[in-house]
């Protein structure tokens, strides 16, 4: 498990209360809860009716739930949608980040899909997001019934020192 991602905890005061703005602002009905995982505790924003299809967010490094409102009150209207914080994030779940080189963030997720009672969703990743997705479908593929992957990070090792030369320059 790696340190905080928080600098500092004055930086880490400003992120979580303009969190808590943007929630307060947001014009559309959301929950918010809190699920214990073995990981640590897992935070969440829901919208949606509970008879509708579920629809997984997650967001991309360095970000939380709340980039997902304005796709939660669009998604919301044909989904039950659960925007999650990254463990390890800038949100509200817990500091602590799992090993990327294990299959922790795949069980993390699986832990709340139980904890959930969810038999299946369709998962949208962003970048990490994606990483993320992506690692869950391999390790738990009767899972997940639709998977859309957005810019994906860490699917193929970052090359460096390329030279690019553009076609339009």
């Amino acid at each position: 498990m790696n340190k905080t991602v928080f600098k500092t905890q004055e930086g880490k005061n400003k992120i979580i209360r303009a969190y808590d703005d943007t929630i307060n602002s947001a014009s559309l009905p959301l929950k918010t809860y809190m699920v214990q995982t073995t990981f640590g505790d897992t935070y969440f924003l829901e919208s949606g009716s509970q008879h509708q299809e579920i629809l997984i967010l997650l967001h991309g490094a360095s970000s939380n739930a709340t980039s997902w409102l304005s796709d939660i009150a669009e998604y919301s209207k044909q989904y039950r949608v659960i925007a999650i914080d990254i463990l390890g994030e800038a949100g509200k779940s817990a500091e602590n980040r799992p090993s990327y080189k294990t299959t922790d963030f795949a069980d993390w997720l699986k832990e709340i899909f139980d904890k959930l009672n969810l038999s299946k969703a369709t998962i949208i990743g962003l970048s990490q997001g994606g990483w993320l997705a992506l690692r869950f479908a391999i390790s738990y593929p009767i899972l997940v019934d639709r998977l859309i992957l957005l810019t994906p990070a860490g699917i193929i090792p970052t090359k460096k020192n390329i030279h690019y030369k553009s076609p339009f320059l």
